[in-house]
This record gives C-alpha cells, structure tokens and sequence, in this order.
C-alpha cells in the first residue's frame, strides 16, 4: 500500500488526525456516524481474529525457550527445565511486562507509543538479518551455491509440495486488486 497506494494511505492519514481515530475499529465506526455498537463489534472481530496469530507466536517462542533449555546439561543451570506449560505462562508474563514497561507507561489517548513500535522494529530488523544469514549460510556454505540447491530439490521429489505453496499470480492479483477497491469504497463514502 505505502508503495502503490500513497495517496491512499496518505487520506487515511489525514482523516485520522483529522477526525482523532486511534484504532481500526474507530475508523470503521467513523464511517457509521461514530456508532459505538459499530466500533465494538468491529473491535471484538480484530481481537478474536488476533488470538489465533498471538498463541502461535506464543508457541513458537516457548518452544524454542525450551529448544535452547534441553540442550543444556542439567549440571550447569542447576535445574530441570520447566514444563511447555509452565514455561509458556512464563513467556507471557515476561511479554506483557515487556509491553507494558515499553509501551504503555502513560495513559493518553493521543500518545503515539514510540518505545513500543522501535523495540518491534528492531527485533523484525534482527530477524531479517537472522534468516538472512542461515538463507546465506545453507545455500552458499552447507551446498554450495544456487545450482546444487536445485539439483537437490529436482532429486527430491516429497519436498517439492512444500516449496510449491504459491496461489499463482491470478489469485495474487486478485486478492491486491479487491483490498484497493475495499479501501478505496471505504475512503471514497468516508464523511
């Protein structure tokens, strides 16, 4: 959107500021006359539909935690490492201090949480770097290069449904060119 739709985003942008929206939910409901039933029933959607992505980042933080604990030797630490559950309540606890700590210091409405959004930022910048360099370290150090990467996958053939998983240019297209005239209604009727 930021690359295609600037004037889109710019719009949503000013009618943020303009109109005080903080939230999708106070956008949508801006549409409706500031409906409040409006606004809940579209926050309620955005919260239920973010549980399922939260507990799978959950889960994949717990169980490389308890990755990283198993492979220690019991000696050094101590102690036994903690069960998925007990561990994954621990992760939770940790991230909501994070969150909080960071993030939600002061109770304004109109404040912009900074220290939130860079800890994001960094933390996706040092995952980019880190896939990055394990892409780099397979292919050109454990194979040796681009070819023999695909000699391997020519040779294997039950890998291959894991690497073929695109919908195709069509349904890409499709799904791009629907979300701009989602966008675009929404902002073309916006009072």
């Amino acid at each position: 959107m930021i690359g295609f739709g600037h004037r889109f985003v710019k719009r949503v942008v000013h009618l943020t500021k303009s109109q005080n929206i903080l939230s999708v939910s106070d956008f949508v409901a801006a549409r409706y006359g500031k409906s409040s039933r409006v606004a809940a029933i579209v926050a309620l959607i955005a919260v239920i539909g973010s549980i399922p992505y939260i507990a799978l980042q959950l889960k994949a933080i717990t169980i490389s935690l308890k990755t990283l604990l198993d492979s220690v030797p019991d000696g050094i630490a101590g102690l036994s490492t903690p069960t998925l559950g007990a561990l994954a309540f621990v992760v939770a606890l940790v991230l909501a201090g994070f969150t909080v700590t960071f993030g939600t210091r002061h109770i304004d409405s109109r404040e912009h949480h900074t220290g939130l959004t860079i800890a994001v930022a960094f933390e996706s910048a040092i995952k980019l770097a880190a896939f990055l360099a394990v892409g780099v370290f397979v292919v050109w150090g454990m194979l040796g290069g681009i070819g023999p990467l695909i000699e391997v996958v020519k040779s294997r053939p039950d890998i291959t449904p894991l690497i073929d998983r695109s919908n195709g240019f069509a349904t890409i297209f499709a799904m791009k060119l629907f979300s701009f005239l989602i966008i675009r209604f929404c902002l073309g009727n916006f009072k």
